[in-house]
Formats: C-alpha cells, structure tokens, sequence
C-alpha cells in the first residue's frame, strides 16, 4: 500500500510545470531505488488475499508504473539532469543493434517459445489484440535481444563492453510489459508463464555475478514457475520446459520432476 501511494505521489508531481531540475532528478532517482528494490523482493507487492507466486507477483505493473514516470519527466528535462547520460535513447539503440548482428547458436524462440509465436495471437492492423494470447506475442519478441546475450554468455564471448545495456534492458524488460501480458500472467495462462520461465532463466545467467538481487529473484521466480509446470501439467507444453530445463542446466529428480539446481554450462 505504501509503495502504490509513493507511485501516485510521483505521478502526482508530473502535473506541475517548470518543475525544478533538482526536483526532477529526486523523483528519477527515487524511481530506480524503487525499481532496485522491487526486483529485491522475490514476491513483491503482493496483495494481502493472493499466495506469493508468479501470477500474484506485482514487479511488472509496479516496474511499468515507474517507468512511465521516468520518462514523462525525463521528457520535461532532456538536456539536463544527472540522469541524462542514462536515460538517452542511444544507449537502448547500440544494444538493439548489436542483437540484430549478432548470430545465435541456439533456436531459442522455435524451442523455448514454439507455441507462443502464432499468427493468430499478433495484434491487428490498429494495434489491438485479436485474442488471448497477443500480449504474450509481444512479451516473447522482446525476449530476443536477450536470448542474443544469452547466446554470447553460453559461447564465451567477450561481451563486457556491452553487459551495461544488456543489464539494464534485462532488468527494465517487466516494465514493457502489456496490460494483456500482465493479465496473462495473473490467469497462470501457460503460454505466458513459458515466457516467464525463459525470461527469468535468462535473467539468471546474465545476472550471475553482476546483480546479486536480480539474480536471486531470477532462482526464486524459476523455482516458483518449474513448480507451477510440475503440479499443473498443462498439455501440450512439456517439451517447452524440457528443452528450457535442458539449455540452463536444470536437474529432474527420481520423480522425473524438475528441480532448480544448475549445472555448469558446457
């Protein structure tokens, strides 16, 4: 309750004009302090009549929320700021740039997000959604820039002059999320919760060694979500986890159930 009132607060301030350059760069610097700690939490926000899981989990619409007031208040102050250098698109451009040259080993949308990717869950020619499962359509294809850096991490490329953009894009990615994403995610629907478990396995190789709390919430959102697909056995999405599972190194038990214990990466 407390953190959606300090969201409204900030919202609050976007009505006013000729806003303060040091006030502009409080609330910005608020917001990523804020968005640090919401990626602390494994189970954030969630409300007081929900069990902690993925679906429950209120990281994406917290993490949109923040990010809309960034930019609106970037927008306000684009010459400026102690943020400047931080929030300028061309730091976003040379890492989608560097996804689009860069060639992958692994078909990982074909393999991890092979029923994800349908004709019939794009949007139409205005925008909207023509059924369930558009949201999600979105979600996976801004999965790709990552499964790139995944790809690279796996190799043994030299990527660290890159790393910084790839981390932020990773940690920023929850907050492009759709509100019908969002809502795919709440009703557990299992295409969503594929692309959960590829984005938060991703999150937690890249992570590794560079965001100690975003690569604790990566294991706890993967436990939560191997779990979730273990109990469920939603049909037709078996072969989806197995080859996720595979790729990261996950362990299957004596029960054949999977369990999150990484193996080293060949």
């Amino acid at each position: 309750m407390h953190l959606d009132r300090a969201l409204s607060g900030f919202r609050s301030s976007l009505g006013g004009t000729n806003l303060p350059q040091q006030q502009v760069d409080v609330v910005i610097a608020c917001g990523f302090i804020l968005l640090h700690y919401a990626w602390s939490v494994p189970y954030f926000n969630v409300p007081n009549d929900a069990l902690p899981s993925v679906g429950s989990d209120g990281l994406m619409w917290f993490a949109a929320g923040i990010k809309a007031v960034i930019l609106a208040l970037y927008e306000k102050e684009p010459r400026g700021g102690i943020f400047h250098a931080y929030l300028r698109a061309d730091h976003v451009k040379r890492f989608y740039a560097w996804s689009e040259q860069e060639s992958c080993s692994y078909d990982f949308e074909g393999s991890f997000l092979r029923q994800t990717f349908t004709e019939a869950a794009r949007k139409g020619p205005e925008g909207d959604c023509l059924q369930r499962g558009c949201g999600n359509s979105n979600a996976g294809e801004r999965l790709v820039p990552i499964f790139r850096a995944v790809d690279a991490v796996t190799r043994g490329h030299d990527i660290s002059n890159i790393m910084p953009s790839i981390l932020a894009y990773t940690l920023m990615w929850p907050s492009k999320a759709t509100q019908a994403f969002q809502d795919e995610v709440k009703d557990k629907d299992p295409g969503a919760m594929i692309t959960m478990l590829s984005f938060y396995a991703s999150s937690f190789l890249i992570s590794s060694g560079r965001a100690w709390w975003a690569h604790h919430r990566s294991k706890v959102m993967c436990e939560s979500l191997l779990a979730h697909f273990t109990r469920e056995k939603p049909g037709g999405w078996e072969q989806n986890v197995s080859k996720i599972g595979e790729y990261f190194g996950f362990n299957r038990n004596r029960d054949g159930n999977w369990e999150f214990e990484i193996r080293p990466l060949s």
